[in-house]
This record gives C-alpha cells, sequence and structure tokens, in this order.
C-alpha cells in the first residue's frame, strides 16, 4: 500500500502542528474518517480492541491512559470496561471540556493535568506516520499531556483506522508513538 505523501517545510525542516501541509492532510483525513458508515466503525473499533486486549502490555499494565472517542475516533468503550473489571487505574480526559471554534475538546482554564504514572498510553490520532509521528486536531494538547513529567517510560500506542496511515513529517514538538493498531494490524516501531 503506498501511502499519500505530504512535503516538508519551506525551510527543509520538519512541519510544526499548524503548517499549511498538516493541516491539508488533516482535513483530509478527518474527512475520510468521518465517512465512515456506523457499522464500519463498529467493526473498525471492535477489531481495534481486541488487539489491544490481546497485548502484553495490556496485561501487565496496572495504570492504562486512554481517551474517550469522539468524531468516529476509534472507540474504547470495551477497553474502558474491561480494565475497570481487570481493577486496573483508567485516568480519562476530565469532564467540564469545553470545545473552541473548530470543535476540538479544550479542557478548562487551570486545569490540573496531573495523573497517576501510566503503564500504557492509549492515544487518539487524526493520522499516523509508518515511523510513528501523530497528527492531532493541531492543538497540542496530546503532545503537552506526553510531555508531562514521568510519563515518557509509558508505552503510547495510537489506535486508528487504517485509513489514517499517511506519509508526513514529525513537527518539532510531536511526541512519537512507540505502535499503532488498526482494524488490520497491530505494529510496534
Amino acid at each position: 500500500m503506498s501511502l499519500p505523501p505530504t512535503s516538508p517545510s519551506a525551510t527543509g525542516t520538519p512541519s510544526g502542528h499548524a503548517v499549511p501541509e498538516r493541516n491539508v492532510l488533516r482535513s483530509k483525513l478527518i474527512r475520510a474518517r468521518k465517512a465512515l458508515d456506523p457499522a464500519e466503525w463498529e467493526r473498525h473499533s471492535a477489531a481495534v480492541q481486541r488487539r489491544v486486549l490481546a497485548l502484553p502490555e495490556w496485561r501487565d499494565a496496572r495504570t492504562v491512559a486512554m481517551y474517550i472517542a469522539v468524531r468516529n475516533e476509534i472507540s474504547t468503550d470495551e477497553i474502558i470496561r474491561r480494565a475497570w473489571a481487570e481493577g486496573k487505574q483508567v485516568p480519562l480526559p476530565r469532564t467540564g471540556w469545553g470545545q473552541d471554534a473548530a470543535g476540538t475538546f479544550v479542557p478548562p482554564s487551570g486545569t490540573d493535568a496531573s495523573l497517576r504514572l501510566p503503564d500504557l498510553i492509549l492515544v487518539p490520532a487524526v493520522g499516523i506516520s509508518p515511523a510513528g509521528a501523530r497528527l492531532g486536531y493541531g492543538k497540542g494538547f496530546y503532545d503537552r499531556l506526553l510531555a508531562l513529567p514521568g510519563w515518557g517510560g509509558a508505552k503510547r500506542l495510537a489506535l486508528v483506522h487504517s485509513l489514517q496511515l499517511a506519509a508526513f513529517p514529525a513537527g518539532p514538538l510531536d511526541i512519537p508513538m512507540h505502535g499503532y493498531a488498526t482494524e488490520k494490524e497491530l505494529i510496534w516501531l
């Protein structure tokens, strides 16, 4: 499968969070994900969740940070249920978040992002590169969260639809993923 290329910035350095090339790709991938019919989204989500739940990293983790899916992101509902049933700690984004003009969920000002240190972090993405670069909504929320002291020791796994795989350069502030899971495969990098 060939991946759609993106170009580096005019200076030849890696692109940042909001450069035009990344914004064009971001819009394309969001449209493609939004176009999934509900049955296909459910099949993809179920397959990805089965892959995660079969991992030794899942089995060994006591704390698994993850997200609540929005906008056709891969669902984590079954993973959350299993984590609670197995007595795992599950840090989730805080409630009370607002939305900015672009519809991106943002934490309320003054939010304390300190959580118990996770062993495994399941991260949503708009896109993921074969090298583990993650394309988000362009606000850098997950990059700031993943850069918190102590969070670097956890395995980071992006949960995405296979249609979200794309070739693009990492931005200077991007925190790379250790792997990604799609409905077709799970790849550790």
